[in-house]
């Protein structure tokens, strides 16, 4: 019983994922939009030297028109100085569909970058992201 109880203390003295680093220095983070039609931030910029490390995605249209998506990073409300690319153009060639990638995909986003998601057509889309912080 005492073996167990020092068990039990110590899974309780063990910090969830959510809430620690995954290694020292890394944070994870995620985001999620939903039913958007406009480029729109997913993650704020970090501070340089930091950067933002996309590990996984998946993309949605939420229209019943075809249209590409694109993962952007800039600066400035939702990305809208110095855009630059992070991805492709995604094509999302049937009307409510999604695209799916995860580890151990990972797009490097400059220092100091925010994370936007841009669509080609001001139609309904959505998004998740999730990745980590680093230098």
């Amino acid at each position: 019983m005492r073996k167990l109880l020092v068990l039990l203390l110590l899974a309780l003295s063990i910090p969830a994922l959510a809430q620690s680093p995954l290694v020292p220095g890394m944070t994870p983070v995620s985001c999620f939009v939903e039913n958007v039609t406009a480029t729109t931030q997913c993650f704020v910029a970090p501070v340089a030297p930091f950067r933002i490390y996309i590990t996984a995605l998946i993309l949605s249209n939420e229209a019943t028109t075809a249209q590409s998506i694109q993962i952007v990073s800039g600066t400035g409300t939702n990305c809208g100085t110095g855009v630059a690319a992070v991805t492709h153009k995604i094509a999302m060639v049937t009307a409510i569909g999604s695209v799916t990638s995860g580890a151990p995909t990972v797009f490097v986003v400059a220092p100091g970058q925010a994370v936007c998601v841009s669509p080609t057509n001001a139609t309904a889309f959505g998004a998740s992201l999730t990745g980590y912080i680093a230098p």
